[in-house]
């Protein structure tokens, strides 16, 4: 839980971007996501998270927030703390998308410790890419890559890097973009802007899936996307040039 210095500081931060109509709506849209994550399924998952690092000899569990982290950038404060993903819920996400992998480059935005990139290798994709602007997630992610002991592994082109998402070039071919909820509307805009001019540059089939969608509405009025599908706690979005139905 954030401290009450660390929650007036946002509360105060937020009143300046957004207003005081913006703050309230996100004061009601945070809280919603948040119990979502929150669920008893969620609280299992928490209470036996190390599993997965003890199964598979890396170290990706445990919430790191904001404050604790390394990032000497200057959109370091737009981030959100780190948290783990549980594989079980992932992997219904994943099975989701009416793809065939092994023609899709994988990319998590705001990637941390590098698990959900441990956990997209058990589908086929052509590669799979983390961006991260801490620092000190990256190289445990990269540890982690290295250090990953699972037979299961479908995609071993596996690699996280260190760097803004706000500049990260969006790759060429079919993508599946990622995104936990990584950071705030300031990245999120430019991150979409990004993705517009790549898609006017080589149009394209591209799914964004965006785990507990505090910016959904961002999404919803980018014209270069439409929602092909909205669940508990996540919606997909395909390219509007190749949308298809899930």
């Amino acid at each position: 839980m954030p401290s009450l210095r660390s929650l007036q500081r946002r509360i105060i931060r937020s009143l300046k971007r957004r207003g005081l109509l913006g703050t309230v709506k996100r004061g009601f849209a945070e809280p919603y996501y948040i119990a979502l994550e929150h669920r008893p399924s969620q609280i299992l998952w928490k209470d036996r998270e190390k599993e997965f690092d003890r199964k598979f000899g890396v170290d990706t569990a445990g919430t790191i927030p904001l404050s604790a982290l390394d990032v000497n950038n200057e959109n370091w404060e737009y981030g959100f703390s780190y948290q783990a993903t549980d594989p079980t819920y992932f992997r219904v996400v994943l099975d989701e998308l009416p793809i065939a992998h092994e023609e899709f480059t994988f990319v998590d935005f705001g990637s941390g410790k590098g698990r959900v990139l441990l956990l997209a290798a058990d589908f086929p994709f052509r590669k799979i890419l983390g961006v991260e602007i801490s620092q000190r997630l990256h190289k445990i992610a990269e540890q982690n890559i290295r250090n990953y002991r699972n037979p299961a592994v479908k995609c071993a082109m596996m690699q996280s890097f260190f760097a803004d998402a706000a500049t990260y070039p969006i790759p060429d071919g079919r993508l599946v973009l990622y995104f936990f909820n990584p950071f705030e509307r300031e990245i999120m805009v430019k991150v979409l802007s990004n993705i517009d001019r790549s898609l006017r540059e080589q149009p394209r089939e591209i799914y964004v899936v965006y785990r507990t969608p505090l910016l959904g509405s961002l999404m919803d009025q980018a014209t270069f996307l439409k929602k092909v599908s909205a669940r508990n706690g996540y919606a997909v979005y395909a390219s509007v040039y190749f949308s298809r139905p899930i």
